[in-house]
């Protein structure tokens, strides 16, 4: 559980850190823009651009500064994937650790409960043997009992009765 709320929570992490990244490459490529726009030369200047060639060097340039930014860009992106990959492999790897951690500890639990088990058992059947052999001692002492009985003589018939009269 806790485990899942934290995995939770870096998925939230990074989300957000996409998110950001992207507002904050898409402002920099709006203000770029913005700024282009703004530096755009207007009237004899716009003219003398077109007419010597001056525009399509600047144009140059701006283009490679846009692949540049766009590259640099890339590169931002493969990064913060490559650390969200790790990330989510370094809390997989937990993941699996707690897992094998918990099929340890449940087959030790296991064995606990059966060794229990059988010691209990072993108990019963040691408190049944004793209880057989009072038995059997008691059973051997009633019948002892009973043949020195057996072999005493019996008085005659009639042997201390009084008979007065």
């Amino acid at each position: 559980a806790e485990l899942d709320k934290e995995w939770q929570a870096i998925k939230i992490r990074q989300a957000s850190e996409r998110l950001a990244l992207h507002a904050a490459q898409k402002a920099a490529n709006d203000a770029t823009a913005f700024t282009r726009a703004a530096q755009a030369p207007t009237g004899l200047m716009a003219f003398l651009q077109r007419v010597s060639g001056i525009g399509a060097i600047r144009a140059y340039y701006a283009r490679r500064q846009d692949l540049s930014r766009g590259q640099r860009q890339t590169e931002e992106n493969a990064a913060l994937q490559r650390r969200h990959g790790n990330e989510d492999l370094a809390m997989a790897g937990r993941a699996e650790a707690l897992g094998r951690l918990e099929r340890r500890e449940s087959r030790s639990l296991d064995k606990n409960i059966l060794r229990r088990a059988r010691i209990a058992v072993r108990q019963t059947e040691q408190k049944t043997a004793q209880t057989r052999e009072a038995i059997k001692e008691t059973a051997q002492d009633i019948t002892k009992r009973t043949q020195a009985k057996k072999g005493q003589k019996r008085r005659p018939r009639g042997f201390g009765i009084r008979r007065d009269g």
